[in-house]
């Protein structure tokens, strides 16, 4: 997947964090230098299939507050370019609805990038991945 970070509206780089798969927990202090990073860029040895990049940006760049969740919690939202998407994948407990409400979104906003559902394999701890759109 090819990202292109573009400058937000305050005129900001957004800055992706590459994941680093370990096989123990990081050792920090919260006054380490790269506390955020390795806290939020470090994930178990066992998804590094995943090939992860996060974005991540700070709520005081949020474009609008627009609801709660089931758990009273807020949701905001953020311009992030329809570009810097390459797929999107939905996991093995997804159900058919979630995958059809994203076709007509993505189609309705002309954007073409394909939908992947995944399957959980019996006899592995692996997923595989069939293309749904």
């Amino acid at each position: 997947m090819t990202f292109s970070f573009k400058k937000n509206s305050q005129n900001e780089f957004t800055k992706p964090i590459h994941i680093r798969y370990e096989t123990q927990i990081p050792q920090i202090d919260d006054d380490h230098d790269d506390f955020y990073n390795i806290v939020m860029g470090t994930k178990s040895i066992d998804w590094a299939y995943e090939e992860e990049v996060r974005v991540t940006r700070q709520i005081n760049q949020t474009l609008s507050f627009c609801d709660v969740d089931k758990d009273g919690k807020a949701i905001h939202l953020f311009d992030i370019p329809p570009s810097l998407f390459g797929a999107i994948y939905l996991g093995a407990n997804s159900d058919a609805e979630l995958g059809s409400v994203m076709r007509k979104e993505l189609k309705d906003k002309n954007i073409d990038i394909p939908i992947f559902k995944g399957t959980i394999l019996s006899d592995q701890f692996k997923l595989t991945w069939e293309r749904v759109y």
